[in-house]
């Protein structure tokens, strides 16, 4: 039996134990935990994570309070320092079950997430295991209500709100706001999905009063983790003091290299997007042999300046080559495509077949997870791609994910 079977059971035999004896179960399953959580194999244990969550979320929605109260803190407080892959749901009736007493340990986990968050190596922190702990502990905190929200708000003011918390916290309500616009599409057509729609709106606004009270506990504050709060605030319409500059993304791209090659140098990317050494000439001319074709010119162009764009997306040439023969291995009537690179789940970004009349190219995302290879189009040209991948890392660098994905997440998903 593992760890994670041998404290499930331990968890059932104490919601069906009655009386004293429920209760010291419940001590000894809080002193097991808090020392098992405390100890070097927590940090890299996936099994640990998803049992301190596990238990949480079964002792809040069966056992009773002196039980739950009991085991929740500990519980929180092993999933705050390792948020892994938790089960935790935004659903979990964490006010009606255990009250205000649980205030200060969702506050604590809230900000062992952020902290996680923070040091995420995501392109988009928000989808680390950190960053998803954070905003589902945000959403528990505002389940509470009236007089006890103040409560929440003066508990969260003790947390030392640095520039990347500060920071992480403009992410959080932009992705909040961002989700809901999504999904009240689709929540708006059943009477149970119009009140569920009705609660998160109106937790929506708790979170963005308790952003108004961390934006004004750390004004005048220096660094930039200010300065995206304030902008996010006021672009979401939580503030309407207008901060000295609201960081926007662009409402139409370029088509071109040039121009696309321009957003780059003026968002000055640097590491969010990284540019390889400019291809030489004999690796485009090896490129040219691989493919059987001459290279189209936009393509060239930007090979001849940069040999790769992005992590994976385009480049370099070796790389093409190699994926190019693993797309005709699925899809020999493909030949005419040019690969480019790959998404993160390994589907391939391909320039089309050039046309007669010299016209750019579109750009497609070839999907492999059907029967056979399905083309989608993301792009009308490989400058509009490439100002695409631009755009999304700046994006991501400036807490602007959520609308990026509103903008551009139905045809672009790198």
């Amino acid at each position: 039996m593992d760890i994670y079977e041998q404290y499930a059971s331990r968890t059932e035999k104490l919601l069906a134990a009655a009386g004293p004896e429920r209760m010291r179960q419940a001590k000894a399953l809080a002193r097991d935990i808090n020392r098992i959580c405390s100890s070097r194999r927590a940090a890299k244990s996936v099994d640990i994570v998803l049992l301190a969550s596990g238990i949480l979320s079964d002792v809040v929605q069966n056992a009773p309070r002196p039980v739950a109260t009991c085991l929740a803190p500990v519980l929180m407080k092993g999933i705050g320092e390792h948020p892994g892959n938790n089960v935790l749901s935004s659903d979990l009736p964490v006010a009606e079950r255990l009250g205000p007493v649980a205030i200060p340990w969702l506050v604590d986990m809230f900000d062992g997430a952020l902290a996680k968050a923070i040091t995420s190596t995501y392109d988009d922190p928000l989808v680390s295991s950190g960053g998803t702990l954070a905003w589902t502990t945000l959403d528990l905190l505002t389940q509470f209500e009236g007089a006890v929200l103040d409560r929440v708000v003066r508990e969260l003011a003790r947390i030392a709100w640095d520039d990347a918390r500060l920071s992480m916290l403009a992410r959080i309500l932009r992705h909040r706001v961002a989700e809901d616009a999504r999904i009240s599409k689709v929540w708006s057509r059943t009477k149970w999905a119009r009140e569920k729609l009705r609660r998160r709106t109106k937790a929506t606004a708790a979170q963005g009063r308790i952003g108004v009270a961390v934006e004004a506990k750390t004004r005048g504050q220096p660094g930039k983790g200010h300065r995206d709060l304030e902008a996010a605030l006021f672009t979401l319409g939580f503030s309407k003091k207008k901060p000295a500059s609201v960081l926007v993304l662009p409402r139409t791209l370029p088509t071109d290299i040039e121009g696309a090659l321009g957003l780059i140098d003026k968002w000055k990317l640097g590491d969010a997007l990284p540019l390889g050494a400019p291809a030489r000439d004999s690796e485009l001319a090896k490129l040219t042999r691989g493919l059987g074709f001459a290279l189209p010119a936009d393509l060239r162009n930007l090979l001849s300046r940069h040999g790769s764009v992005g992590r994976r997306e385009v480049g370099p040439i070796d790389r093409m080559l190699r994926e190019r023969r693993e797309l005709l291995s699925d899809a020999p009537s493909l030949g005419k495509l040019t690969v480019l690179g790959t998404d993160g789940g390994g589907n391939q970004f391909v320039l089309g077949p050039q046309t007669k009349s010299g016209a750019s190219s579109p750009i497609l995302l070839i999907r492999h997870d059907e029967a056979r290879p399905v083309p989608q189009r993301v792009a009308q040209s490989l400058g509009e791609f490439v100002a695409l991948l631009a755009t999304m890392a700046y994006a991501n660098r400036e807490g602007l994910a959520a609308e990026f994905k509103t903008r551009y997440g139905k045809r672009f998903r790198a």
